[in-house]
Order: C-alpha cells, then structure tokens, then sequence
C-alpha cells in the first residue's frame, strides 16, 4: 500500500524511502507504523508519505496515548499492548489468557 503510493507520488525515490519506513517500523514497531500510515493515507489526500512525517504522527499518537493512560507510556514504542480476542485479555508475545 505505501510502496504503491510512493510510486506514484515519488518515483525517483521511492524504493529508498520505503526502505527507510521498513527500518522505522522494526524500530518503532511494524503495528504502530502501520497506523500511522494508514492514519496518512486516509486522512489528508495530500499527505507526503515520508519517514518523517510518519515519526511525527508517531509522536503525536504517542503523546494522545500517553494521556489516555495516566502518562505512564504504555502502549509507546516497544511496549506490548494487550491483545483482546473472545472477551479475554491476552498480552502479546504470551500464552496467558486473563478474563
């Protein structure tokens, strides 16, 4: 999808700034990347897809679910986030399921 769009907006560079996305989000985190985005795509039709502004979008998410959660910065880069399937709470990367 961002590859797609970076081909059209960005031809000349485009492999180069999806390599640079693809870093980000093994840094940052593929899910996080991923909605930032598609928070991208969908919103502004004249958004540049870039590694910054997605860094930007990051931290602006960052910053909204740092406040959601008492500012404990839970949920930021590299933190697991629960995963909720059937009602049950089960974090990520575990085996534990918590009703």
């Amino acid at each position: 999808m961002a590859y797609d769009v970076l081909q059209e907006t960005t031809p000349s560079r485009s492999s180069k700034e999806y390599l640079k996305i693809l870093k980000l989000a093994a840094e940052e985190g593929e899910v996080q990347v991923d909605d930032a985005l598609r928070e991208l795509l969908e919103g502004d039709k004249e958004a540049v897809i870039a590694v910054e502004s997605i860094r930007e979008l990051l931290a602006k998410l960052d910053t909204i679910g740092a406040g959601d959660d008492g500012g404990s910065g839970a949920g930021g880069p590299g933190q697991l986030r629960p995963v909720v399937r059937g009602g049950a709470a089960m974090s990520a990367g575990t085996d534990v399921c918590q009703p």
